[in-house]
């Protein structure tokens, strides 16, 4: 549609056609989509029995992991302690 030469535009097209806050909203979902994507690869996705260039950081991983959750041998003992007293 054109428009005359002395015709204003409608106040409703003079912003942006896509609002800022939409665009943030938008870019953050990317960046989250993106993280999840990179940690899914790194740590979870099965590349076969062979080596891969995500194995070293994965074993790193694994023995953080298995460093935090087994039990020191005084959280072993209070473990066993409790166990007795039940």
């Amino acid at each position: 549609v054109k428009m005359a030469a002395n015709e204003s535009i409608p106040k409703d097209l003079k912003g942006p056609l896509i609002s800022p806050r939409w665009v943030r909203f938008v870019k953050g979902c990317q960046s989250v989509g993106m993280a999840a994507a990179i940690t899914y690869f790194v740590f979870v996705h099965d590349f076969g029995p062979e080596e891969h260039c995500f194995s070293p950081i994965r074993r790193v991983a694994t023995g953080y992991v298995d460093e935090f959750l087994t039990p020191t041998p005084e959280e072993a003992a209070e473990i066993a302690r409790r166990k007795a007293e039940k």
